[in-house]
């Protein structure tokens, strides 16, 4: 009798997928088609048939948000050339107007003569972490020039202690008794 080895991982895999929130695809790294799931072509805001026929990664690209295309497009394109992994956070915009943030995660797997074969991933809807941290990252916009005028003001009373507080000079030691 063999024994059953589990993937520790699975309950967290199956939940991930589960959530809707995460979907899996592949970028074939001959003619840069994209291949996906149905989650993947909901988080694109295109037709799954499309997306299970391969999709051109120019028109996946273009659902990006104007000011995050070329950032996106730069860091593909990297990636592929350098055969790295990648990692990237960008914004898609819906046919509803609506934006959503996807996290965008994938290897990049190479042919045995260390060209680009395919980079296979997941893109992650964050747009509701996005949401949550858009007032922190609100208020830190506020306080960043607070803070910097406070510390120039404490610098500049500060002034005149800091040669006392810092000699660059310390006194000499007085000679020990013979």
């Amino acid at each position: 009798v063999r024994p059953i080895i589990r993937n520790p991982r699975a309950p967290r895999v199956a939940g991930a997928a589960g959530s809707g929130l995460v979907g899996g695809g592949r970028v074939d790294g001959v003619d840069g088609h994209v291949c996906g799931e149905v989650r993947v072509a909901a988080r694109y805001d295109v037709a799954p048939a499309r997306v299970g026929q391969g999709l051109s990664l120019s028109v996946l690209i273009a659902r990006g948000q104007p000011e995050d295309r070329e950032s996106l497009r730069r860091c593909l394109a990297t990636a592929l050339a350098a055969h790295a992994d990648y990692t990237r956070e960008f914004r898609v915009l819906r046919e509803d107007g609506n934006v959503r943030w996807l996290l965008l995660r994938a290897r990049c797997y190479l042919q045995q003569d260390d060209k680009p074969l395919r980079s296979s991933g997941a893109a992650i809807d964050v747009s509701a972490s996005q949401l949550a941290e858009a007032p922190v990252r609100q208020l830190n916009a506020r306080l960043a020039p607070l803070v910097q005028e406070r510390t120039s003001a404490l610098r500049l009373r500060h002034a005149p202690l800091r040669p006392l507080l810092h000699p660059r000079h310390p006194p000499p030691l007085s000679p020990s008794p013979p």
